[in-house]
């Protein structure tokens, strides 16, 4: 290999023979990328041998830095190194505070080097190391069943013919050895066992610190305009990876997801698509008929502890971040349109009512002053009056996008847009008008509106009789004539 030789190494001063020179010229501009036919070809191999030669020398110095550069301490390659053999907690401390403090070009070197996908490789890796740790907790913790066999009438036959033949030695046996612990005595040695084990608590895990951890380290790079744009642009995967962080047993992961959602989704209006895109995401995982089903579902549980708790915090500030963040009136409305058809506010109620946490009651009455905020605008017009009178095309367009993204509908959406963007790239500005307009045309044939204002869907076999009709009557029009 061309970069394998320490380029430190002591040599004896003297260039290689002209064809090991040239050998390991061809090896560098294959790695360069350049082929027989590049141009740069041609004036590369003009050079000198002492020129090639030099070139070499740096390209193999290049290479060991680069090889060796995970060696050295407080590097970007250091910290991907050590976040893909052995993540710490200390070790993603240090990443936090470099990122804090280091330029903008360590920063981006490091996402370069794919560390935004090994941080959340880290996560669902813990985070599925902590799942199959607690099944095994479960497993050895669990009550034994105890199933009371019932006599069967052969072997009380048995016993009582040894019994009329050997009366006096089960009396002596009777007394020396101790009877078997009947049905009540059992159940009081289960009843026991499982009061202890009730007190037995599972031991502190440090995967938790180190998750921790990582969050801080997503949520440093989300006051950087480089990590922000890393995670935009690498949206897809970034949105798997939190769907199935989301979809974990691990409550606390949960919890801290939802954190770093909530900071993404304030943090711009990219941030709040990215939050949503990631919960539409989640949404297909789990093949939800809406988004935000499941999440809310788990808000039901009556069954308090500490983790418990703190998700119920998180997935509340989550919606008031989605609520507070949204782009526009239209579509907030939609959210909060969302969070009532699933009974979000009937949730709160009953979790005031269990009055559980201070926090909780805080987030809900911000989460009920967002909605009662829209009941008020809403008092006087229906939201198919608001969507009549919207003309702002930003605002319609990202308000359609939030009404299907997370379904199969939005992806014909996007190759609509798609065939709308072939046709608004003509040149003739009276073929464009035309064309528009004939696809209007086609649209409004495609629904109803009745005489209250309700809108209609006209199947294709409408459409067709529709155009039939037209048709015979255009002929007989003609015919009469």
């Amino acid at each position: 290999m061309l970069g394998e030789d320490d380029p430190s190494r002591k040599d004896d001063g003297k260039m290689p023979g002209v064809d090991e020179i040239n050998i390991k010229f061809e090896k560098l501009m294959k790695y360069r990328g350049i082929s027989a036919n590049d141009r740069r070809r041609k004036v590369l191999m003009q050079k000198s041998l002492e020129e090639k030669w030099k070139l070499i020398q740096i390209h193999q110095k290049t290479m060991f830095e680069q090889e060796n550069s995970f060696k050295i301490t407080g590097a970007p390659e250091y910290y991907v190194h050590v976040l893909k053999e052995a993540p710490t907690r200390e070790s993603i401390t240090e990443l936090c505070k470099m990122l804090k403090t280091k330029p903008e070009e360590w920063v981006k070197k490091f996402l370069d080097l794919d560390g935004l996908s090994i941080i959340f490789a880290v996560l669902v890796t813990t985070s599925e190391a902590q799942a199959e740790k607690n099944r095994q907790y479960k497993e050895i913790t669990a009550p034994e069943v105890k199933v009371e066999k019932k006599p069967d009438p052969v072997d009380e036959l048995i016993v009582k013919d040894s019994d009329d033949e050997d009366s006096d030695s089960d009396e002596a046996g009777t007394a020396e050895t101790p009877s078997s612990p009947t049905t009540t005595e059992m159940d009081t040695v289960t009843e026991t066992s499982q009061a202890k084990m009730s007190k037995v608590q599972a031991p502190s895990d440090p995967l938790d610190l180190l998750q921790a951890e990582c969050i801080k380290a997503f949520r440093t790079l989300m006051n950087t305009p480089v990590g922000m744009q890393a995670f935009i642009k690498s949206k897809d995967k970034s949105c798997e990876m939190i769907a199935r962080l989301l979809d974990s047993e691990n409550l606390k992961t949960k919890t801290q997801i939802f954190f770093l959602l909530s900071t993404i989704c304030v943090n711009s209006e990219e941030g709040f698509w990215l939050s949503l895109d990631a919960v539409n995401a989640y949404k297909l995982m789990k093949r939800e008929k809406v988004r935000f089903q499941s999440i809310i579902q788990s808000l039901k549980t009556r069954e308090y502890n500490d983790d418990i708790i703190m998700l119920i915090i998180s997935t509340l500030m989550f919606f008031n971040a989605l609520l507070t963040s949204s782009i526009d009136a239209s579509s907030k409305k939609q959210l909060k349109l969302e969070f009532t058809e699933l009974g979000l506010l009937s949730i709160c109620d009953t979790l005031k009512n269990d009055d559980i946490d201070d926090t909780i009651m805080i987030q809900i009455a911000t989460l009920e002053d967002e909605m009662l905020e829209v009941d008020d605008d809403e008092a006087e017009d229906s939201i198919n009056d608001h969507l009549d009178a919207l003309d702002n095309p930003t605002e319609i367009l990202k308000l359609i996008r939030l009404q299907l993204s997370g379904t199969n509908a939005f992806t014909h959406f996007v190759s609509i847009l798609h065939l709308f963007l072939v046709i608004s790239s003509k040149s003739n500005e009276k073929e464009k008008t035309n064309n528009m307009s004939t696809l209007a045309n086609i649209i409004k044939q495609a629904i109803n509106v009745d005489s209250d204002g309700k809108v209609e869907e006209i199947s294709v076999k409408e459409l067709q009789l529709q155009d039939r009709v037209s048709n015979q009557q255009k002929k007989n029009h003609t015919s009469r004539r």
